[in-house]
């Protein structure tokens, strides 16, 4: 984001609105700081907008999500926590992002290992196991959320919200049940496959880990020259 003139709205106004200007970088910031794990976050821009193919793109990315829990979790045991996931803006471009936190001996390995698997999904897409499974959990979280009236609130608010059309709501199960292995992984292909990804890592030293750019605070994030 860049709003340079952005500033503490007073109280009871509005805050200035910042653009988004910035797409399709790549670059691996290291920064150093006083924190207990370290801290990945790899990620940028999808193509995913204001549109029902966002339901391809969560199910795309819970898929991703426990398959970096299997690889770094349960074969290296190193994982403190790990996330895949879709993150609205305030603006149409929608993030799509993984974040891990590590055991800082460990986070050289588990980068290669995100990166990997990234890589993976974007090419060989989920397959029809991880269709169904993920299709069933949210059909039921669903299903669970319609029953209760703070959750059903919460569904209908996230779908004006992000600009869904007016009958998103009816017909979710019906569109969800429809969906193939085909169209999911032609959605997910088209939506992330052609985007650049930048990765932030943050420990108490760098060390030896592969990076583009170390910074101590971040401010100095201008140093970093690829993101110009």
């Amino acid at each position: 984001m860049d709003c340079p003139s952005c500033t503490t709205p007073a109280k009871g106004q509005a805050g200035e609105r910042p653009s988004l200007l910035r797409k399709d970088i790549s670059v691996t910031v290291l920064l150093e700081a006083n924190v207990p794990q370290t801290m990945i976050v790899i990620g940028g821009w999808s193509g995913f907008g204001k549109g029902s193919d966002q339901m391809v793109g969560v199910i795309g990315a819970r898929a991703l999500q426990k398959r970096l829990f299997h690889e770094i979790r349960e074969n290296m045991g190193a994982k403190y926590g790990v996330s895949a996931q879709l993150v609205p803006l305030i603006a149409d471009p929608i993030i799509f992002s993984m974040t891990i936190s590590v055991a800082h001996d460990r986070a050289a390995e588990v980068l290669s290992i995100m990166h990997r698997e990234h890589k993976k999904f974007l090419t060989d897409g989920i397959s029809q196991n991880e269709l169904d499974a993920e299709r069933l959990a949210l059909r039921t979280e669903s299903e669970e959320a319609f029953r209760r009236p703070p959750q059903a609130a919460a569904f209908l608010r996230d779908a004006v919200l992000s600009g869904q059309p007016s009958n998103y709501v009816e017909t979710f199960m019906d569109r969800l049940s429809a969906l193939s292995l085909a169209e999911t992984n032609s959605v997910l292909k088209s939506r992330l496959a052609d985007r650049k990804i930048s990765a932030i890592v943050v420990a108490p030293t760098v060390g030896q880990l592969p990076g583009n750019c170390t910074i101590k605070t971040v401010e100095e994030i201008s140093q970093c020259e690829r993101f110009k």
